[in-house]
């Protein structure tokens, strides 16, 4: 789909969570790499993260904000 997206010039609004609901502790948010890697991949498809990963049960882990600057400022990820 995110192919097609790309191909057709329709804009992907992707909702998922960073991270597990209610999470607790120091760890790096449970999905964050996999995300990352899911956008480099097509990174000729334009997406917008809905909300940033973050939701009623999905608080910002720990350092959230700094990684998601660096993702901002991230030139391989420029097509989110």
């Amino acid at each position: 789909m995110l192919d097609f997206a790309a191909e057709t010039g329709l804009v992907v609004l992707l909702h998922n969570d960073v991270d597990l609901p209610f999470a607790k502790g120091e760890s790096q948010p449970a999905y964050l790499s996999e995300l990352q890697a899911l956008f480099r991949r097509h990174s000729n498809a334009t997406i917008i993260w809905a909300h940033m990963g973050l939701g009623r049960t999905v608080a910002p882990p720990k350092n959230y904000f700094v990684l998601v600057d660096e993702m901002l400022t991230d030139p391989e990820l420029a097509n989110v």
